[in-house]
């Protein structure tokens, strides 16, 4: 099976599972395999994402249990068996309710490393329990085949995930995001009205990223100042993103724009 079949198959389940339905005021974007995340809005009176929450969406039954599939939470069921050597494949997530700040998360099993390989050869970073954290890019590296390697059924993702378009030797990539964190998109703001000029602002962004891993505190305050400040519109992100520039915290800076 194809990686853009498999792709289709999770559309697939979420239009099954009743998220998906015309003139309803709930909708589902999922984005092509090159953006590899999808944003979930729901009206304002359901309640944020956080993980292992009991208020995800309301699933068919049928979905849940379906032979084949593995449901892994909100509105999420992929193959099973769908990563040759993985048990128990993970799936990266973003998403918000209603006007909640957007949050990546990793759903499914904790990432294995099933070693190094063609197109996905570079260093991996452990966490305290000693769980694949980090990963360092290595010439010729693929998103999706470093996503194999991890049991990552959608490792295009981690590009995005990441806040840049294509990933690069030398580059330190975040595999399991901080769901508690207000994840800032990287390819539009989740309310960009049509004809929203994406590449200046994908160009901040990633301005923001560098600045952030250089602990440049200034600069990012400077390109929020003249450059994004203006490009967001969601109170919900601007204070967040103000409010974590005021403080400082590096920490969150990074997770939030790196």
């Amino acid at each position: 099976m194809s990686r853009s079949q498999k792709i289709t198959i999770v559309v697939s389940a979420l239009v099954v599972a009743g998220l998906v339905a015309v003139a309803a005021p709930a909708v589902v974007s999922v984005a092509s395999e090159l953006g590899g995340w999808a944003v979930f809005k729901q009206p304002a009176a359901a309640t944020a994402l956080a993980p292992k929450s009991t208020d995800e969406p309301e699933i068919d039954e049928a979905l849940e249990n379906s032979d084949g599939y593995v449901y892994l939470g909100y509105g999420t069921s992929i193959p099973v068996d769908s990563i040759e050597g993985c048990e128990a494949p993970a799936y990266l997530f973003v998403g918000s309710t209603g006007d909640e700040p957007v949050h990546a998360v990793l759903l499914g099993a904790d990432l294995v490393d099933t070693g190094a390989r063609e197109f996905a050869a570079g260093m991996v970073g452990l966490d305290e329990q000693g769980r694949p954290a980090t990963y360092t890019v290595a010439p010729g590296d693929v998103p999706s085949i470093v996503g194999d390697r991890f049991c990552i059924y959608n490792g295009q993702a981690l590009a995005s995930i990441n806040h840049t378009r294509t990933i690069h030797p030398g580059q330190v990539l975040r595999l399991n995001p901080d769901p508690t964190v207000h994840w800032i998109p990287y390819f539009n703001p989740t309310d960009a009205p049509a004809g929203f000029l994406q590449i200046p602002y994908q160009a901040a962004i990633e301005e923001m990223g560098s600045a952030a891993d250089a602990d440049d505190l200034e600069t990012m305050r400077a390109i929020w100042a003249n450059e994004l400040s203006a490009m967001f519109t969601r109170p919900v992100d601007i204070a967040a993103i103000e409010q974590a520039l005021n403080t400082g915290d590096m920490n969150i800076l990074r997770k939030m724009f790196s």
